[in-house]
């Protein structure tokens, strides 16, 4: 484990692996070292084939960030409710006293572990469970039971939300809410997105912008495409920015209703402690994409030659 630099979890059909002491042990070790990966992986029954479904936590090489959602949306809802009931410590062994000396190596923060798996667990199954109207209520053999926006709300140790709800028409203003209510109070690093989802709009944006966590410091949106995005969302957005934010990734393209106004107004609302940013808006009546902050405000402050001046320099 000392030498590993990640974890390939083996799901078999019955998620035996979850009842495990050394299984478990591995998942824990996994969860309490950020810098391990653990990736899991299970076999699908398609009926007249199986095949395996793999659940990453970065995306392959050579493969999209759309590649990866559609891989991971193969994944089986049953092996992942199996886990968000999972408690590391009820995992069994053959040998009770391997696990006598597992749960007293865990015990100071098995509770901190446990809810780091099921975080885990539940920013995978999150895109799945919108697309059947799952996440509110996940389990339905136990109805009321489990919430993905709670379980993601209680994973306080993890500081980093990634969650790609690109080419839904499912996400509207309602699936915002959850993915609101879903932020844990210690997140810093959020990236979402929601690129192609055509009931995004101003609406879903005045409740991002109140409920982003106070201690973000980096933020990355990908709206493109999303028609329902004016400049008076943009402002919206801008406004409810955290003021301790530093680095800001904003991607509109294709946003037609975003136009110059919108991007000066946006810009006079950002946080000063933002000292990196990055956005496109080509495709929009602005037609324009920014490298940096101070290429934000040379266009800003309406001095498009100085800003082309800049570019050919840079």
């Amino acid at each position: 484990m000392l030498l590993a630099e990640g974890i390939l979890l083996h799901v078999d059909s019955e998620a035996c692996v979850f009842d495990r002491i050394w299984c478990c042990f591995e998942i824990y070790v996994s969860l309490t070292r950020p810098e391990l990966a653990l990736d899991i992986v299970a076999w699908r029954d398609d009926g007249s084939s199986r095949r395996p479904v793999l659940l990453s936590e970065d995306t392959l090489p050579d493969e999209s960030t759309r590649t990866q959602v559609l891989r991971e949306e193969a994944f089986p809802i049953a092996m992942l409710q199996r886990g968000l009931r999972t408690r590391l410590q009820d995992g069994h062994a053959t040998v009770q006293h391997d696990r006598r000396v597992i749960l007293d190596y865990i015990a100071g923060s098995v509770d901190q572990a446990n809810a780091s798996l099921h975080g885990l667990l539940a920013r995978v199954a999150w895109r799945p469970a919108l697309m059947r109207g799952l996440v509110e209520d996940f389990d339905q053999d136990q109805p009321g039971t489990l919430s993905l926006a709670r379980v993601l709300h209680d994973d306080v140790m993890n500081p980093r939300l990634h969650l790609n709800l690109s080419f839904l028409d499912v996400v509207n203003r309602l699936a915002l809410q959850a993915v609101c209510e879903g932020f844990p109070a210690n997140l810093t690093d959020l990236k979402l997105a929601f690129q192609s989802c055509v009931h995004v709009d101003d609406d879903g944006f005045e409740l991002l912008s109140v409920h982003l966590p106070t201690g973000l410091k980096v933020f990355h949106l990908d709206c493109i495409g999303c028609q329902g995005i004016t400049n008076h969302g943009l402002a919206l957005l801008a406004k409810g920015l955290p003021r301790g934010l530093a680095e800001l990734t904003l991607n509109f393209d294709g946003c037609e209703s975003i136009s110059e106004e919108g991007i000066r107004a946006m810009t006079r609302a950002l946080p000063r402690t933002v000292k990196k940013f990055r956005g496109t808006f080509h495709g929009t009546p602005a037609n324009c994409g920014f490298a940096s902050l101070h290429e934000l405000r040379v266009y800003a402050a309406g001095n498009k030659r100085m800003l082309q001046l800049y570019k050919n320099l840079m």
